[in-house]
C-alpha cells in the first residue's frame, strides 16, 4: 500500500491509519510506503511489483495518485486498488468504490478484478507522452487548477467551485480545432475535457455517458460564452443536465487531436503538466487491471 501524504490537503495519513487494522484482520499482508512526488509514486509501484507483489498495489490518495499508479501498472497483471483519500476521487467514483475510505478498504478485500481503459496524451511538438485514468483537458480547467493550488485549506466541491470562478476571471477563450475520429470542431472555447470517467472535478458529470471499459474516450467542449451564463449553468453539470445546451459540443472516439492558434497547457487528473498543444489523445484499451467492489457491496 502506498499513500500520498499530501492528499486530502495533507490529512491522508491520519485517514489511512484506522483502515490498516481492518485489512490485516481480513488476511492482507500490508507493506506501507509514502510517496514524495508523482515520480516517486511511480517508482514505488515499480519497486513493489519487482519485489514480487502479486495480490494488489493499493493506493491511498486521489486522482493524481491513481493516474501515477496506473502509468506504472499499465499492461501489468497486478491489479490496482484505490482508497479514496483525495479531494476529487473521480477515479474511485467511476469504479463504483465507496467514497468512505474505511468502507472502500473492506470492498477491496475480496479481490474482485476488472480490466479498464486508460488514455494517453502525446505532445506532437516534443513527443512527450502521459497516461491518464480520468481526464485530460485544456482551457479554463488549467486556470482553475492554478487557483485551487492557492487555497489548500478548501476541500470538496467548494474547492472546485472556487477554482472555476477564480479561473474565469483570468481565462480568455482560445480558438481550437478538434478532431474526434473524423468529426471536426473549430471555434473559440472555454474548455475541452477528454474523459475516461463520467465525472471529473469532484463529481461533475461532464460526460455522463462515459464508460471506463468501452474502448472510447468522451469529449465535452464548451464554446465561448459569457461569464454570467457559464456561472448560471455551472450547477447543471453535477447532474449531467448541461448535455444538449447550445454551447456544449460532445463526441466519442478512440483518437482525439487538438490544435490551437498558440500553445495551450494540458492538465491531467488534477495536475498541470508540461505538455502543450498540439496534442493527440488516444484510448489505451484494457490497459489496467483494477480491484472493484463485489456486487451488493455498499
Amino acid at each position: 500500500m502506498i499513500i500520498n501524504p499530501a492528499a486530502r490537503s495533507g490529512r491522508a495519513r491520519g485517514l489511512l491509519l484506522p483502515i490498516l487494522p481492518s485489512l490485516l484482520a481480513r488476511g492482507w499482508r500490508v507493506d506501507a510506503a509514502e510517496s514524495r512526488s508523482h515520480q516517486d509514486l511511480i517508482d514505488l509501484v515499480h519497486e513493489a511489483v519487482n519485489r514480487g507483489c502479486h495480490t494488489a498495489v493499493a493506493i491511498g490518495g486521489g486522482d493524481g495518485s491513481a493516474t501515477a499508479a496506473a502509468q506504472a501498472l499499465r499492461g501489468q497483471v497486478v491489479p490496482l486498488g484505490i482508497l479514496p483519500l483525495g479531494t476529487g476521487n473521480d477515479f474511485a467514483r467511476g469504479l463504483g468504490m465507496p467514497l468512505d475510505p474505511r468502507i472502500a478498504a473492506r470492498a477491496l478485500v475480496p479481490g474482485r478484478t476488472r480490466t479498464i481503459d486508460l488514455g494517453e496524451v502525446t505532445a506532437l511538438t516534443t513527443g512527450e507522452t502521459r497516461t491518464f485514468a480520468c481526464v485530460a483537458g485544456i482551457g479554463l480547467d488549467v486556470f482553475a487548477l492554478e487557483a485551487i493550488a492557492r487555497v489548500p485549506w478548501l476541500t470538496g466541491r467548494l474547492k472546485y467551485t472556487y477554482g472555476g470562478l477564480r479561473g474565469l476571471l483570468s481565462y480568455e477563450p482560445q480558438h481550437v480545432r478538434v478532431t474526434v475520429d473524423g468529426q471536426e470542431f473549430s471555434d473559440e472555447v472555454m474548455f475541452v475535457a477528454i474523459t475516461n470517467t463520467p465525472t471529473y472535478g469532484g463529481g461533475m458529470r461532464i460526460n455522463p455517458g462515459a464508460l471506463m471499459d468501452d474502448g472510447t474516450l468522451d469529449v465535452c467542449i464548451v464554446r465561448r460564452t459569457s461569464r454570467p451564463r457559464l456561472i448560471s449553468r455551472y450547477p447543471l453539470v453535477y447532474a449531467g443536465r448541461h448535455v444538449g445546451l447550445p454551447e456544449v459540443w460532445q463526441a466519442r472516439g478512440g483518437r482525439v487531436e487538438i490544435a490551437s492558434g498558440r500553445p495551450m497547457r494540458v492538465c491531467i487528473d488534477g495536475e498541470i503538466t508540461s505538455l502543450t498543444t498540439p496534442i493527440r489523445v488516444e484510448i489505451v484499451p484494457r490497459g489496467l487491471v483494477v480491484l472493484t467492489p463485489s456486487p451488493g457491496d455498499p
